[in-house]
């Protein structure tokens, strides 16, 4: 199935079916635009197509009513959906052009439900084609080793949790209105230009933990430690874990090693490690994970903050 966000007139969506997609639901939410995609389906005289009137950048909300008032608001959007297991092909294709005002805690948000396996990704490895601002472009395909500014939890999640393709760079002046002055911004990102990715969620990621819960265990310890980026690995280990320092050393970290040195797949892989000691399952970061339901369908605004180490 294809989820097409906001199609206004439709111009992508015959250009979707011209290229042979049949089952698609067209997610719009302004009432101006639905009638006119309404009466483009009649004409075609299909079911495979449908109009909805919704708002998709709002799921993290929809969940939350969901949940408080035990609707089906997320049931009934997906409608259709075949629930495949991980390791199978992807039940549904989303394509949109986030807008900026929403960017942040919507990005993250997937971010935050891919880790919990919920929301769309109760369904399987959903696939996401989006066109993103350069700035979260950088994010995705941030590397480490070439800078320190940038790097937050969102990298090391992105880079961990998707297989990424860049697809395209289109000029911004096809998406938003242009301002009427000629000054230049100052922003150390590409305004010019809104990027096409690919997001597809790996399909061996839930064979690094020993249990598909243990996913979300890794997000927390994502994003503990990089709060503070400068801190050294032995020394905060150590206090989730007494005494574990000679078998981080014995693996090659020093006691200089700070979280901001650590590449994405090294955090994974010292996550690997620190949760397979025998300690782990009564350490003081469960407890603390557990206490404090440190895990929410919540997000900042932290991955604004470019700093260096």
């Amino acid at each position: 199935m294809f989820f097409e966000v906001n199609p206004g007139p439709g111009f992508l969506t015959r250009a979707l079916i011209r290229d042979g997609v049949v089952k698609l639901k067209l997610l719009e939410r302004n009432k101006e635009f639905t009638a006119g995609l309404e009466r483009f389906c009649d004409k075609k005289l299909t079911k495979t197509i449908e109009v909805v009137q919704k708002d998709f950048f709002k799921l993290a909300q929809m969940m939350y009513v969901d949940k408080i008032t035990l609707s089906d608001n997320l049931d009934r959007l997906c409608d259709g959906v075949e629930t495949r297991h991980w390791v199978e092909s992807p039940p549904l294709v989303v394509f949109a052009i986030v807008p900026r005002k929403y960017e942040v805690k919507f990005m993250r948000y997937l971010l935050i439900s891919l880790a919990k396996l919920n929301g769309l990704f109760a369904y399987g490895r959903i696939q996401f084609v989006f066109f993103v601002s350069a700035k979260e472009y950088e994010y995705m395909m941030f590397d480490r080793r070439k800078s320190a500014i940038q790097y937050r939890m969102a990298p090391v999640l992105y880079r961990n949790f998707f297989d990424i393709d860049f697809l395209e760079k289109v000029e911004t002046k096809y998406f938003y209105p242009q301002p009427t002055n000629t000054k230049r911004s100052t922003s150390k990102y590409d305004l010019d230009h809104m990027y096409l990715v690919r997001l597809t969620p790996k399909s061996d990621l839930l064979s690094h933990f020993a249990s598909p819960k243990d996913l979300s265990e890794f997000y927390y310890f994502v994003k503990q430690n990089m709060v503070n980026k400068k801190e050294f690995v032995i020394d905060s280990l150590e206090k989730w874990i007494p005494n574990c320092g000679p078998r981080l050393i014995k693996d090659g970290f020093t006691i200089f090693t700070r979280f901001g040195d650590l590449l994405p797949e090294q955090f994974l892989q010292l996550f690997i490690k620190f949760s397979s000691w025998p300690e782990y399952a009564d350490s003081q970061f469960r407890s603390v994970l557990f206490k404090t339901n440190s895990i929410e369908d919540h997000v900042d605004d932290e991955d604004d903050r470019d700093v260096e180490i």
